[in-house]
């Protein structure tokens, strides 16, 4: 014969239930929990890595300035370089 397996639902009443639903809750908010200063260092962490977050990003910013800034000095001094020696092997091609 097949024995038959409990029911545990209905051997608990609801008052029962709900005292341990209370007691599991209690506990699982008393190890969440974590105190004010703790708290508090969590937060001023938390904006610290904000700020460096970006400082950094400025820097990177920043230096993509300035490299292109100094990309587009030398393009342009190479077109110079590239119209004076143009220029320079025109006149002394027709002076000679």
């Amino acid at each position: 014969m097949e024995q038959e397996k409990p029911n545990h639902e209905e051997e608990l009443s609801p008052e029962t239930v709900r005292a341990i639903a209370l007691a599991v809750a209690a506990y699982l908010d008393e190890r969440r929990s974590v105190d004010e200063a703790t708290h508090q260092q969590h937060h001023q962490y938390v904006a610290e890595r904000i700020q460096e977050r970006k400082a950094a990003i400025e820097m990177r910013q920043a230096i993509t300035r300035h490299v292109l800034g100094w990309g587009i000095v030398g393009l342009i001094s190479g077109i110079g370089a590239a119209a004076y020696q143009i220029v320079d092997n025109w006149v002394h091609k027709g002076a000679g």
